[in-house]
């Protein structure tokens, strides 16, 4: 771990140290993201965001008995199901399986735990008690698969909804396939949501056809056969994107890259259209000058313009749109 050298916390230092930590992991700079991690626990304003970001520093770095001492110490002064989730992993990881059972157990016995995540460490229980890759728990009883259906079909709080997809990933869906299909099938709901589930069942290998609706287009899918045509898209339209606006401003690149990466997963699996990679990423641009007022003028997107006016204008406004959707459950 780096030096306990103790510094001294200017007015909104711990903005920028969080600010600079997050930049650090996010460009794979794991030895710096961890000294600046490591800074603010030093001076008192850790978070466990924070703490779990030394955790994964230091994974990524290769330190994993260190990340594994870390959650320890972490999870003795405060309970958090991120931390712990990858404190359990690592423990299985690196085969301690009889440690990482009796973690489960206390947390089990003495942890007040939704019944989504107690089924969760179920399932890892049952991968610890084997010392190999279990079969997965499953939704097995009517009152579990009621519960599923009150939180995607009839509820309305997103954070749950997350944490019940997320942990599709570690059961057998098969018990609860019509559910998911029926939130799939609503055009109401949650896009980006309906993206996550679409990829727990292509991970699955669910090997059925399934009825897709968002955006106002329907299409039958099949999860197994599913191909990464939409992000390969999305990739091409970046790469255009970064060259118009990278160099000169790659703060302004760095969101609204995310934005556009955020929007072609909440409508995958379809790809968007028209698939004209230059009209997406020229539009984008016009989009982000409009928002941040950039004073820059392109010679080449200004003639594009000029001849794909209504099809640029039509996109922007679907930006615009999104900007909004963000903010919706």
């Amino acid at each position: 771990m780096p030096q306990n050298k103790k510094i001294i916390l200017f007015p909104h230092v711990k903005e920028r140290l969080l600010d600079k930590g997050y930049a650090a992991l996010n460009e794979k700079k794991f030895e710096e993201a961890l000294e600046l991690f490591v800074s603010m626990g030093i001076n008192g304003v850790e978070t466990p965001q924070t703490e779990l970001a030394i955790v994964i520093c230091l994974v990524e770095l290769g330190r994993i008995e260190e990340a594994i001492e870390h959650c320890e110490r972490i999870l003795k002064e405060i309970f958090t199901e991120d931390i712990l989730d990858v404190y359990i992993s690592l423990l299985l990881q690196t085969d301690q399986f009889e440690q990482a059972e009796k973690v489960i157990d206390d947390v089990i016995a003495n942890e007040a735990i939704s019944e989504l995540y107690r089924m969760k460490l179920q399932n890892l229980l049952q991968i610890a008690e084997k010392g190999t890759g279990g079969k997965n728990v499953s939704f097995q009883t009517r009152e579990q698969i009621n519960e599923v259906e009150n939180i995607l079909l009839h509820g309305h709080d997103v954070t749950k909804q997350m944490e019940l997809i997320s942990m599709l990933e570690t059961v057998d869906v098969q018990s609860i396939l019509n559910v998911l299909k029926r939130y799939l099938q609503d055009e109401k709901k949650n896009p980006v949501l309906k993206s996550l589930i679409i990829q727990v069942l292509n991970n699955k290998e669910i090997d059925e056809d399934i009825l897709v609706c968002k955006f106002g287009k329907s299409s039958v899918i099949n999860p197994k056969l599913l191909e990464d045509r939409a992000f390969h898209f999305g990739e091409e339209v970046s790469k255009i994107f970064s060259k118009y606006i990278e160099n000169d401003n790659p703060a302004v690149f760095q969101v609204l890259n995310e934005h556009w990466n955020y929007y072609v997963f909440s409508h995958y699996p379809f790809v968007l259209e028209p698939e004209d990679a230059k009209l997406w990423a020229v539009s984008l641009y016009i989009f982000g000058v409009r928002m941040y007022d950039i004073a820059e003028e392109q010679e080449e997107i200004e003639k594009f313009y000029l001849h794909h006016k209504d099809p640029v204008e039509n996109i922007i406004k679907r930006f615009v749109d999104s900007v909004d959707m963000i903010h919706e459950p």
